[in-house]
């Protein structure tokens, strides 16, 4: 009996730059102490550009906020247009 193995998504694969399609190059940065950020930032800071890169290559806009209200403009923006594509595909 042979057993089936999911594949797990390769991000490291599919770093690729969205305009160019060139491979990016590897992340060489090294936490500096002295660079006046504490390490924690800093590796958010490395997750955050490596989730954009990876959302870039797949046509997705990674946005951030830093209150909820921040961001009700875009999220009431987003329930209306849907609402309006409802209703509009419901007269049809």
């Amino acid at each position: 009996m042979q057993q089936r193995q999911s594949r797990q998504p390769n991000f490291r694969r599919v770093a690729t730059s969205a305009s160019t399609g060139q491979a990016a190059p590897p992340a060489t940065e090294v936490y500096d102490p002295n660079s006046g950020m504490d390490k924690k930032e800093w590796l958010w800071n490395q997750r955050w550009e490596r989730a954009k890169q990876v959302l870039d290559y797949q046509g997705v806009v990674l946005k951030s906020w830093r209150k909820g209200t921040d961001v009700l403009e875009v999220a009431v923006s987003i329930i209306e247009n849907s609402r309006q594509d409802t209703e509009r595909k419901s007269r049809s």
